[in-house]
């Protein structure tokens, strides 16, 4: 069974909500309600912000009042990847390539991604391999100046029948981040991206095929697809047909749609032995010259 919990990703990236931006000002003016249901108006010194930032929490205190104010790190990382390779056959060669963007207005210090050697491959090299421990899953990156691109990659052999991903996330750094939080697992976040080499499967007659194949335990309203067309509703399906499959659920108290990243491919192709099998009539397990060959067989 080939289970396809790593392959689903939203369908949709929910925008971020509140407050995105600081216009430059010396004093910001907060007004805040206490238990009692009365407000209170204080000025708060701050200094000059611009840019979209994510706020993060630092208290004020004055005299017997506290209050909370928001606060931006003006550092905004960013992570894309890439595959020089879309599909593949069990024992090719592939690279991986990772980019990491710094759009804020700081720079970011200390930054460590996480992304692990993908499963089903072997590592063969990483470039530069100085910043990458193979054990971990690190890659040291150091620090990212504003508007600057770090560039990182690895080669594997891959040695799956199934669909290898690779993924990466910034782990940690010395700021908080405008718009994510590093090393949560959100796969909304910008901070978070993969690549797929796709491993089709391949079959000589439809006789042969019985690949069976598992959404991601715990939604529900499952939708199995081929070519577009729904074929079950099941968690679970067995493919017994050449074509193109892929899947829909719910999950979450949202109720938000998961989708199979990239649909499971089952191609036909055979392998002609032209007349290299013969009746071997005498079963002296030599093909003697009497004995012709069959040709055409597959």
């Amino acid at each position: 069974m080939i289970n396809l919990s790593r392959f689903g990703f939203p369908s949709n990236r929910p925008a971020y909500k509140g407050s995105e931006c600081y216009s430059s000002t010396s004093v910001v003016r907060w007004i805040f309600t206490l238990i009692t249901c009365f407000s209170m108006v204080f000025a708060v010194e701050a200094g000059n912000h611009t840019g979209r930032h994510k706020p993060t929490e630092k208290s004020v205190r004055k005299g017997s009042v506290s209050a909370i104010f928001l606060e931006n790190s003006g550092v905004d990382l960013s992570i894309s990847k890439t595959t020089d390779k879309p599909q593949a056959r069990n024992g090719d060669v592939v690279t991986f390539t990772m980019m990491v963007y710094n759009t804020g207005v700081n720079d970011a210090h200390d930054v460590v991604v996480k992304d692990d050697v993908p499963l089903g491959t072997t590592l063969l090299s990483a470039l530069p391999s100085s910043a990458y421990d193979s054990l971990s899953g690190f890659w040291n990156c150091g620090t990212i100046p504003s508007g600057d691109t770090l560039i990182f990659s690895y080669t594997v052999k891959i040695q799956s029948n199934v669909a290898v991903v690779s993924e990466a996330e910034v782990f940690s750094m010395t700021e908080s981040d405008d718009d994510s939080t590093p090393n949560n697992g959100v796969l909304t976040e910008d901070d978070w991206s993969f690549a797929i080499t796709h491993i089709p499967l391949f079959f000589c007659r439809q006789s042969e095929i019985a690949v069976s194949v598992e959404a991601p335990p715990g939604g529900h309203d499952y939708k199995w697809f081929k070519n577009g067309a729904v074929v079950s509703t099941d968690s679970i399906y067995i493919i017994n047909d050449f074509g193109f499959y892929h899947y829909e659920a719910l999950y979450g108290p949202n109720n938000d749609t998961i989708a199979l990243c990239c649909p499971v491919e089952v191609n036909q192709k055979c392998i002609n032995l032209g007349d290299a099998v013969w009746l071997d009539n005498d079963n002296n397990g030599k093909r003697d010259s009497n004995e012709t060959g069959l040709p055409n067989v597959q």
